[in-house]
């Protein structure tokens, strides 16, 4: 299972890097008084470094367990045992 948690990091890591170079290829290419040539090359590269966004996986941190929440990074079992045991100010079960 801690494969797949470096795996899917590595990915995450490696779209992050490309998405920035993603958005200043597509910042240089708005610019409408480049030579047509230069535009091609550019839309050519801008089209090898599209990284695909369905590669990766948000993971739990404690268990790498697929499904995660978005903004917690924890499954909802790792995550309703944290609320089980305190360590989430708020949170009560509901009944």
């Amino acid at each position: 299972m801690k494969y797949l948690s470096y795996k899917s990091s590595y990915i995450l890591k490696k779209f992050v890097s490309n998405e920035l170079l993603y958005i200043q290829l597509r910042i240089l290419l708005s610019n409408q008084t480049l030579k047509p040539m230069f535009r091609l090359k550019l839309m050519q590269l801008l089209n090898l470094v599209r990284y695909n966004h369905s590669k990766f996986k948000r993971r739990c941190v404690v268990t790498c367990f697929s499904k995660s929440f978005r903004r917690l990074s924890f499954s909802r079992i790792t995550f309703r045992e944290f609320a089980s045991y305190g360590y989430f100010t708020g949170i009560r079960k509901s009944s």
